[in-house]
């Protein structure tokens, strides 16, 4: 629901625009300044506030300052409101329309260009073989487990069969016509005694 109210904020604020009002070079140079104030009125401040708070790289503080200079709907409402109040000409209006517009096309090429410029492929080839590496490791860690497992369940089973098989195996035995069940556990069966008792 909100995006489709933006998207209507911002389809209208684009209709209000009447970019055939910059027809001279005044207009275009002065475009031209107001997007280089505006980019470094944005983009130094937040550079050296963020290599202040973080200590992290050039390149980096560079790349927050970049994102912070991108420009919104904050900017199109107080344009907007200015144009119904009649504090800034239509003209004005479409110069920082313009320009907000720039600016943030100009937004990813710019972090491109820090990223390619600024950073250390040494560093970003280490930290993938690393990375590589350790799948690696974690898989051998992962195949060793498997194969513990399974040769502790092999052992089970075996140590089970023969307690099985040497404890709880009942043979049945013919002597004369009747049947007899003994216990195949190294135990003879007991034989009767042919002594007479006087």
């Amino acid at each position: 629901m909100y995006s489709v109210d933006f998207s209507l904020y911002f389809a209208n604020s684009g209709l209000k625009t009447h970019l055939n009002l910059l027809n001279t070079g005044q207009a275009w140079w002065t475009l031209l300044v107001l997007i280089l104030l505006a980019s470094v009125a944005k983009i130094f401040p937040v550079t050296m506030a963020t290599k202040l708070c973080t200590r992290k790289s050039w390149y980096y503080c560079a790349s927050m300052g970049v994102l912070m200079n991108t420009r919104g709907i904050i900017q199109l409402v107080v344009l907007n409101i200015g144009v119904q109040f009649n504090v800034i000409s239509p003209v004005i209006f479409a110069m920082f329309v313009l320009m907000a517009t720039i600016i943030t096309f100009l937004t990813s090429p710019s972090l491109y260009f820090l990223y390619q410029r600024y950073s250390n492929p040494k560093v970003l080839q280490e930290s993938k073989t690393a990375h590589e590496l350790h799948l690696v490791l974690e898989g051998e860690n992962n195949l060793e487990r498997t194969k513990d497992d399974v040769i502790i369940i092999s052992q089970q089973q075996m140590l089970n069969g023969s307690i099985n098989h040497h404890v709880s195996c009942p043979h049945t035995i013919s002597n004369g016509g009747r049947n007899r069940s003994t216990v195949h556990n190294n135990v003879h069966p007991k034989r009767h005694s042919r002594m007479t008792l006087f």
